[in-house]
């Protein structure tokens, strides 16, 4: 009780293991003792694979699924903040109850200096922002416990830049695991304890291990903004009036402030910086 997993596919969520109760939507129960309660997001893995068709189209019609790891190459020197480029994963609407299904992806803060690179280091940061709400929300309206560490599977997995974004913009360690398409590998560790093969799930659970492990960059997690209060972001009932500046004053390349009167007017809400409360560098005003 108490694990956290995120998943990184064309859909994504954030699963903690609680104390078993039989009155929840979004719980998958396993045994008498635990259940996982997932906090689902809608296409984070698909509107990453967007930018990728749509920046990289030429690059995926000669390296077809390597295309990924070109990418990953092609991006791994944009620096945290994305030089000041914002995204938002809601290519395909987003789900209750932080947004719903009117959410759209968008670019922001965009200017000449940036090309395909910024966008889609962006994108991957603003799945990352994404799972990070999904997470805060729990922690906020559910009083689960912010995790100390995050284990991740799905395919988003496989890249060690994505992964030591997740870990720079949660600040917490990160790890993979050797087995990163879980599904079927959960079902047989579940039918392997009923049948008798393992005498309890713990037991069985460790025949997927970590593979390795992201801790936070103590300068990357300086330069990353964090969409979230997840309470506060929402795409109904606006925020008029709101305008948030966010100022990283320690930071060399990052831009001075992040506007935000922008997102108000496209109906995202507003977007706050928590990593103050853990870095003194960090300062809203």
């Amino acid at each position: 009780i108490g694990g956290v997993h995120m998943y990184f596919g064309s859909s994504g969520w954030v699963g903690y293991t609680i104390p078993h109760t039989g009155d929840e939507l979004y719980i998958s129960p396993f045994d008498s003792k635990r259940d996982t309660f997932i906090f689902g997001m809608q296409a984070i893995g698909l509107s990453f694979n967007w930018v990728v068709k749509k920046f990289y189209g030429a690059e995926m019609e000669e390296l077809g699924g390597k295309v990924f790891d070109f990418v990953n190459r092609d991006i791994q020197d944009i620096p945290a903040g994305s030089d000041g480029v914002f995204a938002t994963p809601w290519f395909y609407g987003e789900r209750p109850p932080l947004l719903g299904v009117e959410a759209r992806g968008n670019f922001l803060n965009l200017g000449p200096t940036h090309d395909r690179r910024h966008m889609a280091h962006a994108m991957m940061e603003g799945v990352c922002y994404q799972l990070k709400m999904g997470a805060q929300y729990n922690v906020q309206k559910r009083n689960f416990s912010w995790p100390k560490a995050v284990n991740v599977i799905g395919g988003g997995s496989n890249s060690v830049l994505w992964q030591q974004i997740k870990s720079d913009i949660t600040w917490r360690k990160i790890s993979t695991m050797h087995e990163k398409e879980c599904a079927s590998l959960g079902a047989a560790i579940l039918a392997s304890v009923a049948i008798g093969l393992y005498p309890d799930l713990e037991t069985a659970a460790k025949v997927n291990t970590i593979a390795r492990s992201c801790i936070p960059d103590a300068a990357a997690a300086e330069l990353c903004l964090v969409a979230g209060n997840a309470g506060a972001v929402h795409m109904q009932g606006g925020c008029a009036g709101i305008g948030v500046a966010v100022r990283v004053q320690k930071s060399t390349c990052a831009p001075a402030a992040y506007g935000c009167a922008g997102l108000v007017q496209l109906g995202i809400g507003h977007i706050v910086a928590d990593l103050a409360a853990v870095h003194p560098g960090l300062h809203i005003g």
